[in-house]
């Protein structure tokens, strides 16, 4: 809002342009109504202040900043708003001081008065002029329909604005700064694929703001003094620098909402549009500014200007305007995709309900997947075929917009720097290449406007037009230069050839074998015909010292060149990645397979596809020079902005402008080439888990410019009625050929070159500094302090506090309930103080690690009824949490609700006594969220039952705590193998179905036990069991898109693949008993041949297995099955040799003979050194023969001697003999599924039996109720009529006493 310094401070600053006597009638209401101007008069007129001093600024900031001041919460809900406060008051004094030096100094001029008016009236024309051209077409709207109609002409006008805003910096170096930041916006916004119309719609109000800066043209000189006497530049610069910051930021803010998820758009749409309209609302306000400096500036008339001060007095109006405008705009940008969530939002209860569920988050996220699989593109960290996290997704939901913006300027930093630089090279660059002619300002024709003379001597003699078509202007270019060879041969005599003779063995590419590649490198759209444009671009990018026949002969046979050397070394760092792979730290081993599954697949789509082509020496080196430039210039880009590619405008950025084709293999071995120094840092350094996370969404902007390109020339294919799929494969050399389409490409059989790492023949000097986006980890991932934690001390505050805040300080601890699931989180454990007689606070962790403040004070309802209200605020992006409650049983017990939101923390239970039973806070299926707090020991709220119990039977319940409460202490101090084993289970459970729930939604059951485990946990307990628990997440294999045949879900942990059912598509199962040991029908894989047996022969790894290792690790497995049977024939063959020779010998030869050492020895498990038997497990690494037996595997993997815990096995057990199933087979499998099906029916009979009889047994009951009720009526009939009859012979005997004492006196 406009304070009252703001605008009487305008209004004395356009007072002291003006003459006196005019200043006294027009400018007498000036002072606001808070600071009455009492100065004397002279005259009978009121006098004005005189001039500003020198430290007061002639550029007034009307309003605040568009974000709020960091900080300060006097400005987190308002736009400036007013402050009255004795500082006003004195700026105001100082202003009205100003005016008489000014009067002064105008007395002065008035010696030629003719003079001054002609130089005012002239500069107001100017200005009015200028504004009536630039915004009599084009003026904004505030409604819906003039925001949408300045959305959609944003590309269209601003060009003009951008020319004029370049004189305008030509003429007033000040304002360039501005006018630089916006065009570098403009450009950003141009690269993006899709522009989205709320960011139009902010760029719109920005482009507003610029038009009126672009009146600075009709001021000639920076220099030139205003009638106050100030420059255009002293009065504007610090204005036109903050407007520049202004715009890098709203780029950054426009820049973070463009890069969230389409769910998280629609989920904190209303935080983000608030966000934007506040941008908004500030450009339409800074326009304002610009207009009234420069109305001051050029000295308008004193009716225009006070006008101008009316209408900026409505400007705090006008801008809540604009901005409840543009959410009404906003509203209506959505698009249809948009619009469906937000339908699907409203479904499930609204936003709040579905960030709360993780069943609906993963809905959302599955309903904005293209058909073909892929993600949304329009968020920057979004990823092709990998595992979602939903807990990821749901701190980027509750996290602060202004955190995001924050989080995000550091790298758009770097983006817009890019950006910015570019622009200034190419004003500042100016290439002439010998023999490029000059274009005139005038042309005779098309041809003229070709910049290359050889190029413009083919268009004119072939009369061609605007465009041509692209084979008939290759085969002219070939005649061409072929007849002026020819007619050099003929005549030496000629002074300038026009083909040099070092470029004649260009000559030779210049063919109709070659003249699909020239073709492509011309038209770049692929539409078949060549234009101006496109001839003129492809030939100004060639190099400086490189003539047309060279550049033409590099497009002819030097690109394919240049794919084939960096195809070849792609494939050479990914043979590197995986044979590193074995080396990495186990703590970053996931993060190294996940980012190998996203970005190899892609990449070798197109690495397969490649025609390659291997030149001879010389031909090498024609080109050499050129691909070395170009990786050079790609690397700078690259490193300008950290390796990280958040978005499709910054690979635009660094790439340049043109086909994805001329970039991709050298842009993807720079990317690899870094990925690769990263994962050798991460052989003994635990890097952060985003580092490989954002290099692998820096590949996959790479793979989607891949397909956009795809999806552009399949569709002109299409319309050119051409097969698309035979057309990609000639198209680039075929780089397109596999792409989305790698039907085949794969299988058993693929056999990729191996690799053996040595570190010795790599770079030594590396510095993870200079590589890593990120901080590392500590090597120590586990967190004991919670056991260490100091017990409650009572402060000060605290001994002094009195009833009833006296009631909460101390410790306490206790759980969460959500709906009917108790706990629904680990225990919080808190020593709450006082902070004053009605304030207390307390501090803590969460079980991840997250701290947080808990601030509350006690309160008073409407019926005079005490409560405690806090807040839970945390640390990390995640919503504060909002508590209410009451100290119950003699100030042990503290219950009440809990929820996200304090609107609607409705406690039933307020209106009891605080001497009730506080067991019954927590009921079965309460519609609050409840809190229950205990002053209890860990340990011991750990064994207290769930609040549900006492309220069902409290004596029941209470004798079960006091017996658990007594095992648990007994167990901790005496060391019992029970207590340790049921804590050990308890962990690993807790850990594997936190595991789980991070990829995969748990059912009922699990769901329950989660929450069993939860609550004989202690918030120690909890803490170092989640640490485990990220230790075990970043260790345990997740084999992303593969999915367990049985269970249908994500395996995670040890997979097992079948040998036997030998389909395209494997058979997959987890390595559970009831997975691993159930057959798998044809009706669940309706693609295999026969039924999958449980004694089929199996392999079993505990590492992630790439596509790309498959092949080798089942020819493997199969090779280690064979010997592993081999093996048990040889023993076999010994046993029974050793068993005939017994049968010839004597009693008492010894039992343990030669023969029974060997077989003791070839088949005894490794672990237990007992003799295995079929089934049992082989390595299928180790050289030696290692066994492990069923016993020993289920416990864990171990690392014995030479075996490590990680290698391969394969089961090893007689060959199944259930070949093709034949008639009699399925025959016999249907009765018994027939034999099942009849004995499920009979169970279900049975059931209905017995519910038969529960329903007769109820209705007897009901009868039995209702003859009782019937009893206790006619009961209750008798008792009324002989209460009635006893009421009526007491009122007669009433009657009598009262007439006997009447008639006694």
């Amino acid at each position: 809002m406009i304070g009252a310094f703001a605008l009487t401070g305008l209004r004395a600053q356009l007072g002291s342009c003006m003459p006196h006597t005019h200043m006294s009638s027009s400018l007498s209401l000036a002072p606001p109504r808070a600071y009455p101007l009492t100065s004397p008069s002279i005259g009978g007129s009121p006098t004005m202040p005189s001039p500003l001093p020198t430290d007061v600024s002639a550029t007034y900031n009307l309003l605040g900043q568009y974000s709020d001041r960091e900080g300060d919460p006097r400005t987190s809900h308002s736009l400036g708003q007013v402050t009255h406060s004795e500082e006003h008051h004195e700026v105001w004094k100082k202003v009205s001081q100003t005016h008489e030096d000014l009067v002064a100094s105008r007395l002065k001029e008035k010696v030629n008065p003719d003079k001054r008016l002609s130089t005012m009236r002239e500069n107001r024309e100017k200005l009015d002029g200028a504004s009536k051209a630039l915004w009599n077409a084009n003026s904004p709207s505030t409604s819906v329909q003039g925001i949408s109609n300045n959305t959609t002409t944003f590309f269209d006008k601003t060009p003009a604005l951008l020319k004029t805003l370049e004189k305008v910096g030509e003429i007033h170096p000040f304002a360039a700064v501005a006018v630089l930041a916006f065009k570098a916006v403009y450009e950003l916004e141009l690269k993006r694929r899709e522009n989205d119309k709320k960011i139009l719609a902010v760029y719109g109000e920005m482009r507003d703001m610029m038009g009126a800066l672009s009146q600075l043209r009709t001021i000639k000189s920076e220099d030139e003094v205003g009638p106050d006497g100030v420059s255009i530049k002293a009065r504007m610069e610090s204005l036109v620098d903050d407007t520049a910051a202004d715009i890098k930021k709203c780029a950054n803010t426009c820049d973070t909402y463009l890069k969230k998820k389409v769910v998280v758009k629609i989920l904190t749409g209303t935080k983000w549009e608030h966000l934007l309209s506040k941008i908004a609302g500030h450009f339409h306000k800074r326009r304002k500014e610009f207009e009234f400096a420069l109305a001051i500036h050029t000295g308008l008339g004193v009716d225009k200007a006070n006008a101008k001060l009316d209408e900026l007095g409505e400007t705090t109006r006008r801008i809540q305007e604009k901005m409840d405008t543009m959410v009404e705009f906003f509203k209506t940008a959505a698009t249809p995709e948009q619009k469906e969530i937000a339908a699907r939002v409203q479904e499930k209860g609204g936003s709040q309900a579905v960030v709360e569920n993780d069943r609906s988050l993963r809905e959302l996220v599955d309903l904005y997947r293209g058909t073909d699989g892929t993600a949304d593109i329009s968020g920057a960290r979004v990823r092709r075929d990998v595992g979602f996290d939903v807990d990821d997704l749901r701190l980027e939901i509750r996290e602060d917009v202004e955190v995001a913006v924050a989080r995000n300027a550091e790298t758009f930093a770097r983006k817009f720097e890019m950006q910015r630089k570019i622009i200034v090279d190419e004003l500042s660059r100016v290439v002439h290449r010998e023999g490029d002619r000059v274009i005139d300002a005038i042309t005779a024709g098309p041809h003229d406007r070709i910049i290359d003379p050889d190029l413009h001597a083919i268009w004119k003699e072939m009369g061609w037009r605007g465009s041509t078509k692209a084979r008939h202007f290759v085969l002219a270019l070939r005649d061409y230069f072929r007849e002026r060879m020819e007619e050099q041969k003929r005549n030496d005599r000629l002074e300038a050839p026009r083909i040099q003779q070092h470029d004649e063995w260009a000559l030779d590419w210049i063919n109709v074998t070659r003249l699909q590649p020239i073709v492509e490198a011309f038209d770049d759209d692929a539409s078949n015909f060549i234009t101006v444009t496109e001839a003129n671009e492809l030939t100004t990018a060639r190099p400086k010292d490189w003539s047309l026949l060279h550049w033409l002969a590099y497009w002819a046979i030097g690109w394919q060149y240049t794919a084939t050397l960096y195809r070849d070394k792609i494939n050479h760092l990914f043979a590197k990645m995986f044979a590193l792979k074995a080396h990495i730290h186990p703590a970053v081993r996931s993060s190294v397979d996940t980012y190998l599954h996203t970005v190899w697949t892609g990449i070798s789509e197109l690495t397969t596809a490649i025609d390659a082509y291997y030149p001879s020496e010389a031909l090498r080196e024609k080109f050499q020079s050129y691909i070395d430039d170009e990786e050079r210039r790609l690397r700078e880009g690259l490193e300008a902005v950290r390796y990280d590619i958040d978005a499709m405008d910054t690979l635009v950025l660094v790439t340049g402008p043109g086909r994805i084709e001329k970039y991709v293999f050298p842009m993807l071995y720079l990317l690899l080439k870094k990925d690769y120094e990263v994962m050798r840092i991460a052989r003994k350094k635990v890097i952060n888990k985003d580092e490989l996370w954002d290099a692998a969404d820096t590949i996959e902007w790479v793979l989607h410019a891949v397909h956009f390109r795809y999806k552009d020339l399949q569709d002109i294919f299409r319309q050119q009625k051409l097969d698309p799929r035979q057309q990609f494969r000639t198209f680039a050399c075929g780089l397109f050929e596999h792409w989305r389409n790698s039907d085949g490409l794969w299988n058993r059989n693929v056999e990729f070159p191996d690799h053996v790492y040595n570190d010795d023949e790599e770079a030594q000097e590396v510095i993870a500094g200079d590589l890593l986006n990120y901080a590392l980890d500590s090597d120590d991932l586990f967190d004991p302090s919670g056991y260490d934690a100091p017990p409650f001390l009572a402060t000060g505050l605290d001994m002094a506090s009195q009833w009833p805040m006296r009631a909460i300080l101390g410790s306490w601890t206790g759980f969460l309930s959500k709906g009917d699931i108790y706990p629904c989180q680990p225990m919080m454990s808190l020593h709450i103080h006082a902070t004053d007689a009605t304030r207390f606070e307390a501090s803590s962790r969460t079980s991840n690690g997250t701290s947080f403040t808990l601030s509350g004070r006690h309160q008073v309802d409407a019926e005079g009824v005490g409560y405690f209200a806090f807040t839970v605020k945390y640390a990390a992006r995640f919503d504060p949490l909002y508590f209410r409650g009451r100290i119950y049983d003699n100030g042990t017990t503290l219950t009440g609700v809990w929820g996200s939101s304090p609107n609607g923390l409705v406690d039933d239970s307020m209106d009891r006594s605080e001497d009730s039973d506080s067991q019954s806070t927590l009921v079965p299926y309460a519609v609050a969220d409840r809190f229950i707090f205990k002053r209890l020991p860990a340990s011991l709220m750990t064994c207290r039952p769930d609040p549900v119990e006492f309220q069902m039977n409290k004596a029941r319940t209470l004798w079960k705590y006091a017996l658990t409460a007594v095992q648990e202490i007994v167990g901790m101090h005496l060391f019992t193998w029970n207590y340790f084993k049921r804590r050990r289970d308890n962990r690993k459970r807790y850990i594997e179905l936190l595991i789980r729930l991070n990829y995969a939604d748990l059912n009922e059951e699990e769901q329950w036990e989660l929450a069993r485990i939860r609550q004989t946990l202690t918030a120690a307990d909890a803490r170092l069991y989640e640490t485990r628990y990220d230790y075990e997440l970043r260790t345990t294999p997740i084999h992303l898109d593969i999915t367990c045949d049985h269970c249908e879900s994500t395996i995670i942990g040890p997979r097992i693949v079948c040998l036997d059912c030998d389909t395209p598509r494997t058979l997959n199962l987890c390595d559970d008993a009831r997975c691993r040991d159930s057959p798998i029908d044809t009706e669940k894989r309706t693609d295999l041949p026969a039924l999958h047996q449980p004694d089929h022969a199996v392999f079993k790894v505990r590492t992630m297995m790439h596509l790309r290792e498959f092949g080798k690790m089942d020819r493997a497995a199969r090779a280690a099955l064979k010997k592993a049977r081999a093996t048990f024939n040889d023993i076999a063959e010994l046993l029974e040799d050793e068993q005939s020779a017994v049968h010839g010998q004597a009693p008492e030869v010894p039992r343990h003979s030669r023969t029974a050492k060997i077989v003791q020895a070839r088949l005894s498990c490794a672990v237990c050194k007992q003799r295995v038997s079929k089934p049992c497990w082989y390595c299928v690494v180790c050289q030696d023969d290692v066994f492990i037996c069923p016993a020993c595997d289920a416990k864990g993997p171990l690392t014995v001697v030479t075996h490590h815990k990680l290698h391969p096995l394969v089961r090893v057990q007689d060959p199944s003999s259930s070949g093709p199933p034949s008639v009699e087979h399925q025959l016999a499998l249907l009765d018994a599924r027939l034999a099942g099906i009849e004995h499920r029916f009979e169970g279900m009979d049975a059931r209905l039996g017995g519910l038969d009889g529960r329903f007769g047994a109820l209705e007897a009951r009901v009868g039995s109720m209702d003859e009782k009720l019937g009893r206790i009526e006619r009961i209750l009939d008798e008792m009324w009529t002989r209460s009635r009859k006893l009421a009526s012979s007491r009122r007669a005997q009433s009657v009598n006493m009262h007439s006997h004492l009447s008639a006694g006196e």
